[in-house]
C-alpha cells in the first residue's frame, strides 16, 4: 500500500504539467467508469483513488510506469530495512540480556527476583510509558515529540521531500503517522527481544543445569511471596499447573548470600523447577502484550498512511475532478438549462450529483443569498454546506479562515458575470494559506439566474484560477443541458479543475 501511495503522489506531482482541461476530462471519465461519487467515508474515497490509479497506470507506457514505480519500491525497501534492523537489534538484546541474567557459576542460584525484574517488570514499565505517550496530553505529547529524531518517519519525510518533492510532513495527519510508526518500530524490536529471550531460556534449560532461588534485602516471608507469585500465575494455572510455584518450592528456594550452604540432592533438584514459571511470565507479561500492541500499531500505521494520502491537496482535487459532471455537447443555439434562483425544485433543475461530502460555504461580495448558494452547491454538485459565511473586498482573509476550523473543503460562491479581479484572487491565495486544515478551495461562479456560468465566462474563470498555480484551488461549473436536440458544437460550461 505504501509503495502505491508514493507512486500515486509522484504521478500527481508530474501531472501538474498537463493542461487542466485534459486532466479534468480524463479524471471525470474514470470517475464515471468507477460508478457512484465518493462518499465522506475514507474507505470509499480510498477505493476510488486506487481504482483511478489502476486505470491510469494501465494507460501509461511501460518505461514511464517502471520509472514511476521506482520511488515506491525504493521506499518499501528502506522501510523493510529499518524494520529488519529493529528486529535484529531486538534479537541481539534479547539473547544477550537473557544470557547475562541466567548466568550460573554454581556458587549461588540465579536470583529469581532479579530475573523477573529485568525480563518482566522493566519491559512492563516501558510498555506503560509507550501507552502513556499515545495519550493526547500536553506534557506527554511534548515528550513524544522529543523522540522525533529517533523516528524513522522523520527520515521518511526528508526522503519524500528530496525524492519526489512531496512535503508530506506539513499535512495534518503527519504527526499521527509519525507516532504510530515509532510505536510499530519499537514493538517489532520488543517482540523480537522476547522471542529471543524465550528461545535462549529454553536452550539454557536444555543444555545446562540451571538453579533458581530468591533473595532480597527486604523482610519478605516465603508465604507472602508465594501468594504474589501464585497470583501472577493465574492466567496459565489451568493450562500448565507445573508452571505455578508452590509455597513449599518458594520456601525451599530462599537463600542468603552470607549463609548459603550446598543443599541436599533432593532440594537442589527442586531449584530447577522454576523454569516453567519464568517461561510463562516472559510469554504472558512480556511477549503477548507486545504482540497485541504490534497488531494495533500496524493497523493504525496503515490507516494513517491512507489518511495522509486522502488529506493531500492534490488527491482532494483529484477526487473533485473524478466527481465532476462530464462535459456534454450542445446545439450552438440551444439555451442553457439553468437553476432557478427561487425554485430549486424546478423540473428543469439538473439531477443532483451523488453526495460528495461536507463543505463550508463562503459567499463573496453578496454574490448570492445563503438559501440560493446552498441550493446551487447541493443540487448541482452534491455538496452539503456545513456553514455559510460572507466575505467582501477588503476583509481580512485570516478572519474568514478562523471560521473554517477543522474544515477540509470550502466553496466560494462569486459573481460569474463579473471578471475575476485581483482582489478576489489575492483573497483566495491568502485564505488557503491562512487555513491549515483546508485541502480544497472550490470557486463556484454563479450566473444572474442562479445557475452556473456559460462557456465563455467559464473559460475566463478557469484561466484566472489556473494562474494562481495552486492545485488546492479549483473551479467547478454546472454542465449545461440541452432542452432541444442535444447535438451540435460544444457549448457546455467547462470548469477548470486542478
Amino acid at each position: 500500500m505504501l509503495a502505491t501511495i508514493v507512486d500515486i503522489k509522484r504521478f500527481l506531482e508530474a501531472d501538474r504539467d498537463q493542461p487542466h482541461r485534459i486532466r479534468a476530462e480524463r479524471d471525470s471519465g474514470i470517475g464515471q467508469q468507477l460508478g457512484e461519487a465518493a462518499q465522506s467515508a475514507d474507505a470509499d474515497r480510498l477505493r476510488r483513488v486506487l481504482g483511478w490509479w489502476q486505470v491510469v497506470n494501465e494507460q501509461q507506457p511501460a518505461d514511464v510506469t517502471t520509472d514511476a514505480a521506482a520511488s515506491g519500491d525504493q521506499l518499501v525497501r528502506v522501510r523493510q530495512l529499518t524494520n529488519s534492523a529493529s528486529v535484529l537489534l531486538g534479537v541481539v538484546l534479547g539473547m544477550s540480556l537473557t544470557t547475562a541474567a541466567l548466568t550460573y557459576t554454581g556458587d549461588y542460584p540465579v536470583n529469581l527476583l532479579t530475573l523477573l525484574g529485568v525480563l518482566v517488570l522493566l519491559p512492563l514499565l516501558m510498555l506503560a510509558l509507550t501507552l502513556l505517550g499515545l495519550l493526547p496530553l500536553r506534557g506527554i505529547t511534548g515528550f513524544a515529540d522529543a523522540l522525533a529524531g529517533m523516528n524513522p518517519v522523520v527520515w521518511l519525510g526528508s526522503w519524500l521531500q528530496q525524492r519526489i518533492g512531496w512535503s508530506a510532513a506539513t499535512l495534518p495527519g503527519w504527526r499521527r503517522l509519525a507516532r504510530w510508526q515509532l510505536v510499530l518500530t519499537s514493538q517489532l524490536m520488543a517482540v523480537a527481544f522476547f522471542i529471543a529471550a524465550l528461545l535462549t531460556l529454553l536452550l539454557l534449560v536444555a543444555l545446562s543445569d540451571l538453579a533458581f532461588g530468591w533473595s532480597t534485602t527486604l523482610s519478605v516471608s516465603p508465604q507472602s511471596l508465594a501468594s504474589v507469585l501464585q497470583t501472577l500465575s493465574w492466567p496459565w494455572q489451568a493450562l500448565w499447573p507445573a508452571a505455578v510455584p508452590s509455597t513449599e518450592l518458594v520456601a525451599n528456594s530462599q537463600f542468603f548470600r552470607l549463609d548459603f550452604q550446598t543443599p541436599d540432592l533432593a532440594t537442589a533438584a527442586g531449584f530447577g523447577a522454576w523454569w516453567p514459571f519464568v517461561l510463562m511470565c516472559i510469554a504472558c507479561y512480556g511477549l503477548l502484550p507486545r504482540l497485541a500492541l504490534l497488531a494495533i500499531a500496524a493497523g493504525r500505521t496503515n490507516k494513517a498512511v491512507q489518511r495522509l494520502l486522502l488529506r493531500d491537496p492534490d488527491v482532494t482535487a483529484l477526487l473533485d475532478r473524478m466527481d465532476a459532471q462530464p462535459l456534454q455537447a450542445l446545439s450552438k443555439d440551444a439555451p442553457l438549462n439553468t437553476l432557478p434562483a427561487n425554485n430549486v425544485t424546478s423540473k428543469q433543475t439538473q439531477t443532483p450529483q451523488a453526495q460528495r461530502g461536507a463543505a463550508a460555504l463562503i459567499i463573496w461580495n453578496d454574490a448570492s443569498t445563503a438559501v440560493d448558494a446552498r441550493a446551487l452547491a447541493a443540487n448541482l454538485y452534491g455538496f452539503d454546506a456545513t456553514s455559510v459565511s460572507t466575505a467582501h473586498p477588503g476583509d481580512d482573509p485570516r478572519a474568514v479562515a478562523n471560521t473554517l476550523t477543522n474544515e477540509t473543503r470550502a466553496i466560494v460562491v462569486t459573481k460569474g458575470w463579473e471578471p475575476p479581479l485581483l482582489e478576489f484572487t489575492d483573497f483566495l491565495t491568502e485564505l488557503i494559506q491562512a487555513a491549515p486544515t483546508l485541502n480544497s478551495l472550490v470557486v463556484l461562479p454563479r450566473s444572474l439566474d442562479g445557475a452556473g456560468v456559460g462557456q465563455d465566462d467559464a473559460r475566463i474563470w478557469s484561466g484566472a484560477v489556473e494562474q494562481l498555480a495552486d492545485s488546492r484551488i479549483i473551479t467547478l461549473q454546472a454542465t449545461a443541458l440541452d432542452n432541444a436536440d442535444n447535438t451540435g458544437s460544444d457549448n457546455s460550461t467547462a470548469g477548470r479543475t486542478a
